[in-house]
């Protein structure tokens, strides 16, 4: 059986986690009055999260990837020291 942790309520509200995960959260569910009150809170934050996306005009856009060659220290985020 997998081993489960408090951090996992997010993953099993957004069902991300694998089966045997699942399995395991939902065991340790059962028995955590802590895990409970956190799963109650937060039990909307899926629809949410859904209706943000669906209102979203076209999407969130990734910034487009460089290549190498554009490459310049004022162009990399980082600053010189010398």
């Amino acid at each position: 059986m997998a081993e489960t942790s408090h951090a996992d309520i997010a993953a099993y509200l957004l069902g991300v986690l694998d089966q045997p995960d699942h399995v395991a959260f939902e065991t340790h569910l059962m028995e955590c009055e802590r895990c409970q009150d956190e799963l109650l809170e937060l039990r909307d934050v899926p629809c949410m999260l859904d209706e943000v996306k669906h209102a979203w005009p076209s999407g969130p856009k990734a910034p487009a990837p460089r290549s190498p060659d554009d490459w310049t220290p004022e162009t990399s985020g980082h600053v010189s020291l010398f």
